[in-house]
């Protein structure tokens, strides 16, 4: 996002300027910081008494029920519009693990893109040298 920031709301790159790259801009770089304060902000209301548990389980089942259909009809689309290869099994599996995303995966990714965010740069790619595929050849 920093290296094109020129784009940002610049009509001159037509949608991409005005509507997918602020989008990104400002969405994709709130989330993380959204989650978690959601996160603490349920724990503390819980450790004061103010959260009421039954409105929130309710809650809780709509948001994680709304999330793993739109996964699921992802995956199908996916599969069966797009000519997608994915075994049967392969879409049962992603299925199941769209339920688990929501129980910690979550969460864990928005610290780890925090953390990149603010982080120090450790490690540089390098140039990439291509190599002749010996076995291509034969």
């Amino acid at each position: 996002l920093k290296s094109h920031m020129f784009m940002a709301f610049n009509p001159k790159y037509g949608a991409v300027g005005l509507i997918a790259f602020p989008y990104f801009l400002i969405f994709e770089l709130l989330a993380p910081f959204l989650d978690i304060l959601g996160l603490v902000a349920i724990v503390t209301t819980y450790l004061f008494g103010l959260l009421n548990v039954e409105f929130f389980m309710l809650y809780l089942f709509v948001y994680m029920g709304y999330s793993m259909v739109i996964t699921w009809v992802s995956i199908l689309l996916d599969k069966y519009l797009f000519g997608n290869t994915l075994s049967a099994g392969n879409v049962l599996k992603l299925m199941f693990f769209s339920i688990l995303e929501s129980f910690g995966f979550r969460q864990l990714m928005s610290i780890f893109r925090i953390s990149a965010l603010f982080g120090k740069k450790r490690k540089q790619w390098g140039d990439m040298v291509r190599v002749r595929n010996k076995q291509s050849e034969a």
